[in-house]
């Protein structure tokens, strides 16, 4: 009976295929060895040996990103040496047709585009051997609403959506956007990627946080994420440093992070809760996770934004000169 109901749902072709099909690579680098199996829509990753390191860039809104702030990014990012780098929503601002542009800007979607391909480069090559995962955000999706309303019968052509505008392609480079029907078991309906210790329990969701439906004007944005996902969770989208704990009756702790953005203040967002910094995690093939948040300051006397992991001091000059990388 259930293989007559699953094959009459396929024979009117209702459900989308393409995000079932898998992609699976294994990697093995700086004592840890991982397997990633993607779909279009969701990532599943499993540590079978040793400790996972990655790094979390959220909200990078491109070309309206803060360059010291970037660059500070960078910096921790190479003293860590992740085995991964996720590019977490938001990477590009898609300003020139979103719902928040000025008649100004309207025509300078090109810009925006050939900016953010020059620094989606930098940033790759800034880690040359490292798989990137880069999660859709909402202002990503901006571009393809604005397709779709101005232009329908273009808005399935690869060359104008994202990871080819950007030149997001090729070995070890996985795009996740959402879902545009309906997710199954093996897919997700906003992109999504999971992390699995070595026996495939699940520790870790990592998101962007926009098909939460929590709104910005919430006071505590890691306690709703908590509430709503039930696992441990980090997401970007607030453009706010939050984290938020609870444990089980068996000592279990469940947390949601929510990293900052790496971009410059919005008029219709409220300063006063606006942040900067970076986002990373270790996950080890036994489960044990953990998540640091490191955030920025500014140094208004030095004219620098710092920043500490560990014992060390990053700085970047908030000009283009006297900036410095010191212990």
């Amino acid at each position: 009976m259930l293989r007559t109901l699953w094959n009459l749902i396929k024979s009117y072709n209702i459900l989308r295929q393409d995000g079932s099909q898998q992609q699976s690579d294994r990697f093995r680098s700086s004592g840890c060895e991982w397997t990633i199996e993607s779909t279009t829509t969701k990532a599943d990753i499993r540590v079978l040996k040793g400790t996972l390191r990655c790094l979390v860039l959220s909200d990078v809104h491109s070309p309206f990103f803060y360059p010291p702030a970037v660059a500070l990014a960078l910096s921790i990012g190479k003293y860590i040496k992740p085995h991964l780098v996720i590019l977490n929503g938001d990477f590009v601002d898609c300003f020139s047709v979103s719902p928040f542009r000025w008649s100004s800007r309207e025509d300078n979607l090109h810009n925006e585009i050939e900016i953010s391909r020059q620094l989606l480069d930098i940033i790759t090559k800034t880690f040359p051997d490292t798989p990137f995962i880069f999660i859709e955000g909402n202002h990503e999706l901006f571009l393809q609403k604005y397709i779709r309303r101005r232009a329908a019968a273009l808005s399935l052509l690869e060359e104008i959506k994202i990871p080819s505008l950007l030149g997001f392609k090729g070995k070890n480079r996985y795009y996740l956007r959402r879902e545009e029907e309906y997710a199954s078991f093996e897919t997700s309906a906003f992109p999504s990627v999971y992390f699995y210790n070595a026996h495939g329990t699940p520790r870790l969701v990592v998101i962007h946080g926009d098909g939460l439906g929590i709104s910005k004007g919430a006071c505590h944005f890691a306690r709703l994420v908590h509430q709503r996902v039930l696992m441990n969770t980090i997401c970007g989208h607030w453009h706010v440093s939050q984290t938020w704990h609870s444990f089980t009756l068996e000592g279990e702790r469940i947390s949601a992070w929510v990293f900052p953005p790496l971009c410059f203040p919005r008029p219709h967002w409220r300063h006063s809760i606006w942040g900067l910094g970076v986002g990373f995690f270790q996950l080890d093939a036994s489960g044990s996770l953990n998540v640091d948040i490191v955030d920025f300051v500014t140094d208004p006397e030095r004219k620098v934004l710092r920043a500490k992991y560990g014992d060390k001091v990053f700085e970047e000059g908030l000009s283009f000169t006297d900036a410095k990388n010191y212990k």
